[in-house]
């Protein structure tokens, strides 16, 4: 790797630019971007020369978070994000990982320098893997500039537009948000008001990014309402149907994406005033393209430097620059579409069966909204499909359901068995906790 590449800091410019713009909306307060810098110049000093510092992120502390994130990038300190929701002893020993991969790690003992470093670690996040066996994702400020310069030129976000952010910001939605914004010179608003209508409306919330769930309680709020938005940037897992159909018969702009923390956030997404359909097209930084089994492959300007492990750091490409994605999916009149992870597909009577391609089956009925698809062992097929679904099941409701499935699914394809789902307790669930 080459010396380290400065470019000019943009707060540094926003504070010159534009001083009373604000920057930062948070329930403690405003902050405008002369503030934010002076706040950032006070705060370097306790991370000079700091080998890295790691930070904890929890719902209340986004703005000295913020500010602590400035400060490093600004000295050259990579910054380490975790989830202070994990158990404190998880959060220890994954520091403890840090380190000693850190200290094994050829580019992070490269030289400090002053400044915004293009080419250099700036990040490490970690996968949602992470309560498990530690797998932290690097990045630099280059990569991160890439994805935000990229995806603002399909958001249209503009000064004065204002993005309220639902995602933590040791998730990398969350932290695409922060750096979008900053690229845009927009404000990044922040909320604590108990419904997403109520943060909507407080904060004048122009863009927002969210997953299926966190729409579709946000449509079922009485005090719904969708003026003054521009764009709904939807991901983290496939939009169904009826909720698509839906959301857009009450006028929100909805734009559906694709991305992954080994690309700061997304590669590809819907354009301004087009359907929002598959996921999207591919950004101005990325390229899709396919192997022979279907497995999808990007080449972005975003993708990581690389992934940490005990003797430093593993690259993430292969030689000729294309991360594996283990995402299968194809080109539908150049919008991507993804069919499910490689690693879910289980075999059953010797058919393969993608989990996903029978959940979007199932949420294409009128009465299923979420379903969950797991295989269930079998004696004679070796697995047969079994489905979660956020209704109640009855015997009726089984042969329903069957019956209109088969009317697009092949016979193999069919659930031998359904389940209730208990109810959802964050924005995502494990499939992991559905096995039976």
């Amino acid at each position: 790797m080459v010396g380290p590449v400065t470019i000019a800091c943009p707060l540094q410019e926003l504070a010159k630019r534009q001083p009373a713009g604000v920057f930062l909306s948070a329930p403690s307060g405003d902050l405008t971007f002369q503030e934010v810098h002076e706040k950032v110049s006070a705060a370097q000093e306790m991370v000079r020369d700091l080998p890295l510092v790691i930070c904890g992120s929890s719902s209340r502390d986004e703005v000295s978070m913020i500010i602590q994130l400035l400060a490093c990038l600004r000295e050259g300190v990579p910054l380490v994000l975790q989830n202070c929701r994990l158990p404190v002893k998880t959060l220890k020993d994954q520091a403890v990982w840090v380190r000693e991969c850190i200290s094994n790690c050829q580019v992070f003992a490269m030289a400090h320098e002053k400044g915004w470093r293009k080419n250099l670690p700036a990040t490490v996040l970690f996968t949602s893997g992470s309560t498990g066996e530690s797998r932290g994702i690097v990045h630099t400020l280059g990569q991160h500039w890439a994805s935000a310069q990229a995806a603002n030129q399909f958001a249209h976000l503009d000064p004065g537009d204002r993005w309220l952010c639902q995602l933590p910001l040791y998730h990398v939605g969350g932290l695409a948000i922060f750096f979008r914004c900053l690229e845009a010179g927009a404000t990044l608003c922040f909320s604590e008001a108990s419904s997403l209508s109520q943060a909507v409306s407080q904060t004048g919330a122009t863009h927002l990014s969210l997953v299926p769930t966190q729409l579709i309680r946000w449509m079922e709020e009485s005090d719904f309402d969708t003026e003054g938005v521009k764009r709904v940037l939807m991901g983290g897992a496939p939009l169904p149907g009826d909720v698509r159909t839906r959301a857009l018969e009450c006028g929100l702009p909805l734009a559906t994406s694709y991305g992954m923390t080994e690309t700061a956030s997304q590669v590809t997404a819907t354009p301004p005033g087009q359907s929002p359909v598959g996921s999207g097209i591919p950004l101005p930084h990325a390229q899709i393209r396919f192997s022979e089994e279907g497995e999808i492959l990007v080449k972005a300007e975003s993708t990581a430097l690389g992934m940490l492990v005990q003797t430093g750091l593993e690259p993430l490409t292969d030689e000729s620059g294309w991360f594996h994605t283990r995402d299968l999916g194809h080109l539908d009149e150049g919008v991507l579409v993804v069919d499910g992870r490689m690693d879910l597909q289980f075999i059953s009577g010797g058919e393969n069966i993608q989990p996903e391609v029978i959940e979007r089956a199932l949420t294409a009925l009128e009465a299923i909204t979420e379903a969950v698809v797991v295989p269930k062992e079998d004696p004679e097929f070796g697995h047969r499909p079994l489905a979660w679904v956020d209704v109640e099941v009855t015997g009726t409701h089984t042969r329903q359901w069957n019956e209109a499935l088969r009317q697009t699914l092949p016979g193999y394809m069919i659930p031998v068995e359904y389940r209730t789902l208990p109810p959802l307790e964050g924005l995502k669930r494990k499939r992991g906790d559905y096995l039976v």
